[in-house]
C-alpha cells in the first residue's frame, strides 16, 4: 500500500527547505580582509622614498663660486628630498583609499550584516 502525502504538506516541506539551503550555500569560507586590503607600508618601504637623502658634496675650497654651486647643489637635494616624501605620502592616501573602498564593498550591508557579520 503506498502512503499519499497532501500536496500542502509537500509545498510547505519545500518551501521550509530553501532558507535553509540558502543559509548553508552562503556560510562558505570567510573573506579575509587582509587578503582584500593588504598593508600600503610594504609598498612605500620598497620604494625607497623614505630613505634619507644625501646631501651635496661640500666644497674642496672655500672660493665664492664654488661655495655657491654647493649651495645649488645642496637645494637640488633638498628638492629632491621633498618631491620622494610627498610622493610617498601620496602612495599611502592613495593605498588607504582603495583599501578602505575594498573593506567596504566586501562588508556585508543590511540584514546581510546581521546574519554574516
Amino acid at each position: 500500500m503506498r502512503s499519499f502525502r497532501p500536496p500542502a504538506r509537500v509545498r510547505l516541506s519545500i518551501l521550509l527547505s530553501i532558507p535553509l539551503c540558502t543559509m548553508l550555500c552562503a556560510c562558505g569560507p570567510r573573506i579575509s580582509l587582509s587578503r582584500i586590503a593588504p598593508p600600503c607600508a610594504p609598498l612605500v618601504e620598497a620604494s625607497g622614498l623614505l630613505q634619507p637623502t644625501p646631501g651635496a658634496a661640500r666644497p674642496s675650497t672655500p672660493a665664492i663660486g664654488e661655495v655657491a654651486a654647493f649651495g645649488d647643489r645642496q637645494t637640488g637635494q633638498l628638492d629632491k628630498a621633498n618631491a620622494d616624501k610627498a610622493g610617498a605620502g601620496a602612495i599611502l592616501s592613495l593605498c588607504e583609499k582603495r583599501n578602505a573602498e575594498a573593506i567596504d564593498a566586501a562588508t556585508p550591508k543590511g540584514l546581510l550584516r546581521r546574519i554574516f557579520g
